[in-house]
């Protein structure tokens, strides 16, 4: 067995059930099943099985997470069975679900990424190709083995409804029961001088943490010749270590603030400069590109810093941000958004009068791969308390830009959940109260907006009683209407039916990003090196802090 059949049967188990989960490794595997008869007859043995333990029986009582356990129960054993080809068998093509037609971008191309070479393509079956070995073992073993996963099932299933109580409902207040953590995680001991801006995962178990060594704060002097490093961490197998930035950044003062992976091989960041080479205000942005365990600067120069990256395939990304002006307080200089376009094969300015006068700070893709943008709008030229927040959808082919009814609101950081409902995380800038004010002295409120069916139907506000303004910095949801926020000093929002509720960790130290990687699991970055881990209902630091 070569090394892609190897990586594509480990991710079978999931591939079958969900090519979108992060298990799957569905780019992969999707590629490499097109060309793979003996990988293609597995997989349809995999979609059988698990058919056959997600069936309902009558009276039984679906218990969350049955198959998963199930699966994880049997995977080691049935990695060991025999690959089965079925000549007759035709696998499901991938529904691209290609972007719909765009107006056409005007913008000049930024650069190409060379690292993606055409031998990284599946090739196509060959008709002499030798055929797919036979089954080594009887068949009707493998078919009774089977039987005893879907038995065993069942078992759950019944157990499960036999002590309902033992699944308590979570509430904003409530926590579930908290079962021994599996793998207690220890200190990372990475360095604490840094800033963690974003957190991506090809996997439970690989992902990258990335920011910076960390700048000077607003309103210090800017040390000439400034250095502000970038900075990479990646998790694997229960660890963190840091890991070189690519040679080209060296001594460029480049701050990295978004990460996005699409499997363990596969990824990019962004970043943009910090007051350039030599204090001088003049900004750029650059883009990295992860492939077979090296990054890679793939574009160098971007026309305008960049905040934030998502990526829908390895062939369709997004990067926004926006210019800088080096004298932003000047009427005429209106800071201009900027949405760059990955195809696979460069990145494109895409052009829309939407974006006018917009820093980008965010963005997201909801369930059908529709990009959502949010910012600032600053046609008042600068970014003060009184320019307001602006949220950027795309429908279709026309981008719609939609300016907050919510004074003094920033939103940063965006958690879509379809074509018609987003939830927002963010603040509010100074005030006494939720309707805020111009006296940015006074204490402001973290903030949770929602928008469902082209209106803001709830906006949820706390400061928790302290004397500091707080911030939401990111959101994750792990179903329509539950998830976690975190922000400003150690800030949690936790969302449960609907509703969020205030809790904090103790730590000084600000949380900018989150994800989650189940109901269960999670992880989030932040300032001093943070990295704090979520495992079975608990949060706990595990650097900084």
């Amino acid at each position: 067995m070569n090394a892609a059949c190897a990586r594509c049967r480990a991710a079978l188990p999931w591939y079958a059930r969900d090519p979108a989960t992060p298990e799957a490794d569905g780019a992969f595997v999707t590629a490499h099943l097109a060309g793979c008869a003996v990988c293609r007859a597995d997989l349809a043995a995999w979609r059988a099985i698990t058919a056959a333990v997600a069936a309902p029986r009558p009276g039984d009582t679906p218990r969350a997470g049955s198959l998963s356990r199930s699966m994880a129960t049997i995977r080691p054993h049935l990695a060991e069975a025999p690959a089965t080809a079925n000549a007759a068998f035709a696998p499901e093509k991938a529904d691209p679900q290609p972007w719909t037609s765009m107006a056409a971008p005007q913008g000049a191309w930024y650069g190409r990424d060379s690292s993606c070479s055409a031998s990284s393509s599946p090739r196509p079956a060959s008709s002499s190709a030798p055929s797919a070995p036979p089954i080594q073992r009887p068949l009707a073993a493998f078919i009774a083995f089977a039987a005893v996963i879907v038995a065993a099932a069942v078992v759950f299933a019944v157990l499960g409804a036999a002590h309902p109580s033992k699944v308590p409902a979570v509430t904003a207040t409530q926590q579930p029961a908290k079962p021994p953590i599996t793998k207690p995680p220890t200190n990372a001991g990475l360095p604490t001088n840094i800033t963690f801006n974003s957190i991506a995962f090809g996997t439970p178990d690989d992902g990258w943490a990335v920011g910076s060594t960390t700048p000077p704060l607003p309103g210090m002097p800017i040390p000439i010749p400034l250095v502000i490093s970038p900075k990479l961490a990646h998790y694997h197998a229960g660890h963190w270590q840091m890991v070189a930035p690519p040679a080209a950044l060296h001594g460029q003062n480049i701050i990295l603030t978004g990460v996005a992976m699409l499997s363990v091989q596969e990824g990019w960041a962004v970043g943009r400069s910090y007051a350039g080479p030599t204090g001088d205000g003049l900004a750029y942005g650059v883009i990295l590109h992860f492939h077979e365990g090296v990054w890679r600067v793939a574009v160098a120069q971007a026309p305008a810093n960049l905040w934030h990256i998502v990526m829908r395939s390895p062939t369709d990304g997004w990067a926004v941000g926006a210019t800088v002006t080096a004298d932003p307080g000047h009427p005429s200089d209106v800071n201009q958004g900027i949405v760059l376009h990955y195809d696979g094969t460069a990145w494109q300015q895409v052009v829309d009068p939407a974006f006018t006068a917009i820093t980008f700070t965010t963005a997201a893709l909801d369930p059908n791969g529709a990009l959502w943008l949010a910012g600032v709008d600053e046609h008042s030229g600068s970014n003060d308390a009184t320019a307001p927040a602006v949220l950027v959808r795309q429908v279709g082919s026309t981008w719609v830009r939609q300016t907050l009814p919510i004074p003094y609101a920033r939103l940063n950081a965006l958690a879509p959940v379809s074509a018609n409902e987003v939830w927002g995380a963010g603040t509010i800038l100074g005030g006494s109260g939720p309707a805020g004010s111009a006296n940015l002295k006074q204490p402001g409120y973290a903030a949770i907006f929602h928008w469902q069916n082209n209106g803001w139907t709830d906006v949820m506000y706390t400061n928790a009683a302290h004397s500091y303004r707080l911030s939401y910095n990111a959101i994750a949801l792990t179903s329509p209407d539950a998830g976690w926020a975190v922000g400003d000093y150690g800030a949690l929002g936790q969302g449960a039916h609907g509703q969020w509720a205030f809790a904090q960790l103790p730590i000084n130290a600000t949380l900018n990003a989150v994800i989650l990687l189940s109901s269960v699991e999670g992880w989030a970055t932040g300032t001093g090196g943070t990295i704090v881990h979520y495992d079975n209902g608990a949060w706990q630091v595990v650097n900084g802090g």
